[in-house]
């Protein structure tokens, strides 16, 4: 999904910490 793609590239991102925190959230929900 969109969603995935956006969550690697925010965790390259020190702006996005919050989404990439969102990001793990979900995966571990898988």
């Amino acid at each position: 999904e969109k969603r995935y793609l956006m969550c690697g590239g925010s965790i390259l991102d020190r702006n996005h910490v919050l989404t990439s925190a969102s990001c793990l959230h979900e995966a571990l929900h898988i």
